[in-house]
């Protein structure tokens, strides 16, 4: 095309835009046009408006895009329930949610994947989508966050006129969930992390996660104004999250915890050599990456021959430990910064093998003092019914000591 053609086809598509924005000012807007939000009504509607309820009444869109028609003063607005979730989670929780619990909304939003208008969404049409999940292989949790999601979505669906119940999210069926355990460290094996730790650059970071039992994120975000040595204690305030700080998540996250042991003579060292704000740094001095943190982790861990795993098996050492210990589970909870004590039993007190040999043990001990009473009451002994003391079982009869 040549720059004289060029031209006239540009004025002429200027020309036309003007003409139609002329137009559309020039028209006047509907006189209090009745505003419908939801199919659940529209065909009725859009037949008394004097419309034609075979036609669809929606204009299909993509997320975010508003599906609308007007017929004679009814505007009738309508999406599927995929499209609705996604302007929800746009338009009402990305300003109210920090950064990385949006990221995870949009990890889940991918599995809503349901066609239906969102007026008309039944609880086949939700529970088809958990068995998609479950037949893709995604775990009982990912399928309950999508759950989640969709209930918060819904709800404000509800305030708004496009649904009239939640009845769709009642008696649904989740796949059952696989017990999965995360076993603490061994007493060896937490010997050899703290021995060799040395041996990483990462070393100290990772003596600390196993003393503090903080989470990953809280220790990168860690800052010298946040530990106080005098007083013997490092306040958590922040997690890292992509290079940026961010507070935490609830108010139980905040606390400050005390600094004991070779926590001490760590940050004293570390100290000495800082090179910013940051308490734990990479060999540059700069700031810790998670990922590069991560990495370290498993050749650090491949190095002693033991089996990789994630840094927050660290986390679950210390509570397991400190429960061992004797420490009340409310004082664990709260250091762990849970906002129940019954997430800190659920998760972190898991049964382990030295469980089963220590109650052995009692057993065992139990059983030789029921030998002994049994001997102490020999002489008056008889052979009759067996009542519980506290030592044990005792036989006891009408000879029988009182």
């Amino acid at each position: 095309m040549d720059g004289g053609l060029l031209l006239s086809a540009r004025y002429t598509a200027a020309q036309r835009a003007a003409h139609a924005k002329r137009a559309q000012a020039a028209e006047p807007p509907p006189p209090k046009a009745a505003r419908l939000r939801g199919p659940t009504r529209a065909a009725d509607a859009i037949a008394d408006a004097g419309g034609d309820s075979r036609r669809p009444a929606v204009r299909r869109g993509r997320a975010r895009a508003r599906g609308s028609v007007w017929y004679n003063a009814v505007e009738v607005i309508c999406m599927t329930l995929s499209e609705w979730v996604s302007e929800w989670l746009h338009d009402y929780k990305r300003v109210m949610v920090k950064p990385s619990t949006y990221d995870s909304y949009r990890y889940y939003l991918r599995s809503v994947r349901c066609d239906t208008e969102v007026g008309e969404v039944t609880s086949m049409d939700v529970q088809r989508m958990i068995s998609d999940m479950a037949a893709e292989g995604l775990s009982t949790s990912t399928i309950k966050h999508m759950l989640t999601l969709v209930r918060q979505a819904l709800k404000k669906a509800r305030s708004l006129g496009l649904v009239s119940s939640l009845s769709m999210l009642e008696e649904l069926e989740l796949p059952r969930r696989s017990a999965s355990t995360v076993e603490p460290f061994s007493a060896s094996e937490y010997e050899k992390i703290v021995q060799s730790a040395q041996n990483s650059i990462y070393g100290d970071l990772f003596v600390a996660l196993l003393m503090t039992g903080a989470r990953i994120g809280e220790l990168i975000a860690l800052r010298w104004r946040d530990v106080n040595m005098v007083g013997g204690e490092i306040h958590i305030r922040y997690t890292d999250y992509r290079g940026k700080l961010q507070p935490v998540k609830t108010d139980s996250g905040c606390r400050t915890l005390p600094i004991y042991g070779d926590l001490t003579a760590i940050l004293r060292r570390r100290y000495r050599r800082r090179t910013c704000d940051r308490v734990f740094t990479n060999s540059l001095g700069l700031p810790c990456v998670y990922r590069s943190v991560l990495d370290a982790w498993r050749r650090f861990l491949a190095g002693l021959g033991i089996e990789p795993c994630g840094l927050h098996k660290l986390r679950h050492t210390f509570a397991h430990r400190a429960l061992r210990a004797g420490v009340p589970v409310r004082v664990v909870s709260a250091w762990l910064g849970h906002a129940d004590v019954y997430i800190t039993l659920q998760i972190y007190d898991a049964v382990d093998r030295d469980d089963f040999k220590f109650a052995a043990e009692i057993l065992q001990n139990s059983k030789i003092n029921l030998q002994n009473l049994q001997r102490k009451n020999a002489p008056f002994g008889a052979f009759g019914s067996r009542i519980i003391t506290g030592g044990g079982f005792a036989d006891v009869g009408p000879f029988t000591q009182r």
